[in-house]
Formats: C-alpha cells, structure tokens, sequence
C-alpha cells in the first residue's frame, strides 16, 4: 500500500502513545491475540519515531521501516480507524 505523504507525517509520537495507550499499554496478558500483534507495531514504530539516524544509509533504512510499520498498522486496524485517531 502506497501511503501519501501527509499520512505519513500524521503518525507521531505523541500519536502512537496514544494508541499504545488506548489499547491498554503495556498489559497484553488482558488483550486478544489480534490486539497484541498491533501493540507491537505500534511499539516498534514507537521505537523507530524515536530512533535519530546518525547517516544517509541509516537514515534510508529508518524511513522505509517506519513507511513498513504504518503500512502493518493500517492494514491491522484499518484506514479509518487509524485516521480516526489522527483527527
């Protein structure tokens, strides 16, 4: 899925805490099976939101991981709902 721009730079940090926190943070022993694939997309794309590159190289890889995990989150909890918390 090829994701616009303007998507791309909705999804922040303080956005993917919200989610994290939305579902319920760190507890998964109290979320679905469903529920715990998409916490750990959104904790690794946490992770890579707060990585700083230190080269081009680096700096390419990030951006296309980053681009990977959007694309795994909304396909997880579809467009709307992802919007949904963008708004």
């Amino acid at each position: 899925m090829e994701l616009d721009n303007s998507i791309q730079q909705m999804i922040t940090k303080d956005l993917v805490q919200k989610m994290i926190t939305s579902m319920g943070g760190q507890s998964k022993s109290s979320i679905s099976n469903i529920d715990s694939k998409t916490l750990t997309v959104l904790e690794q794309l946490y992770r890579e939101l707060n990585f700083r590159p230190c080269s081009w190289a680096t700096s390419l890889l990030h951006a296309n991981r980053k681009n990977d995990l959007i694309d795994e989150l909304i396909r997880l909890l579809g467009y709307q709902s992802v919007m949904s918390f963008c708004n």
